[in-house]
């Protein structure tokens, strides 16, 4: 016999191999005096230093576990940067055709519009967000998208004039919005957010979707 905790590597698998219970167990974490020695490993006695160590950690006052950051789809309307949380969201896509209803297209509804074979309803979302009629949307007309927004079995679309893309923002830095930023109504944007550089309102979804519904009353 070798040295304690040793023989696998003079005698076993990783030395000469002369180990005669190597036939046995064919190798050496197989054998009972591997496991034998690791065991005594785990339960020797620690020392000094890690004991001091172990006991500052446990001492260490526990930072605050930070909130799961906020999964947010940032996009333009207009001039003006908002963001809705990712879960909201069922799809992006191109813009596509918007078939007006007879006597209910108007201001807040603009139609009618194909989302994968089936017909949904398309709102104006600067008209849900305040924006003015005459109110001139920012360059860059090629960047627009379709958004399609989903709870439960209610479904619509909407465009924006661009989408900057999916976005984490910690929770903890958003802030109240001021009276000054953008044009949509404090009922619908409940917080502003930083964004690569730029401030993003960030909409309610619940009360997006409650305006929505109430703009399609008759």
């Amino acid at each position: 016999m070798t040295a304690e905790g040793t023989c696998w590597s003079e005698i076993g698998a990783s030395g000469d191999k002369s180990c005669a219970r190597l036939a046995e167990f064919v190798h050496c974490r197989n054998c009972p005096e591997y496991s034998s020695a690791g065991r005594r490993l785990f339960e020797r006695t620690a020392n000094e230093a890690l004991l001091r160590e172990a006991a500052e950690l446990l001492a260490a006052p526990k930072a605050a576990a930070s909130m799961a950051a906020l999964s947010l789809v940032v996009f333009r309307v207009r001039r003006e940067w908002f963001a809705l949380r990712a879960v909201a969201l069922e799809q992006i896509s191109e813009v596509h055709p918007v078939h007006s209803i007879p006597f209910r297209s108007g201001a807040a509804l603009e139609g009618l519009t194909n989302v994968d074979g089936e017909l949904v309803l398309s709102v104006s979302l600067p008209a849900l967000l305040g924006f003015g009629a005459g109110e001139e949307a920012a360059p860059d007309g090629g960047r627009r998208r379709r958004c399609v927004i989903q709870a439960e079995r209610r479904r619509y679309a909407f465009s924006v004039d661009e989408v900057l893309g999916v976005r984490r923002v910690d929770p903890a830095s958003a802030r109240p919005v001021p009276a000054t930023v953008a044009k949509a109504p404090s009922t619908l944007t409940e917080s502003c957010v930083e964004v690569d550089g730029r401030t993003a309102g960030l909409i309610d979804h619940g009360r997006l979707f409650e305006a929505i519904e109430r703009s399609l009353a008759w």
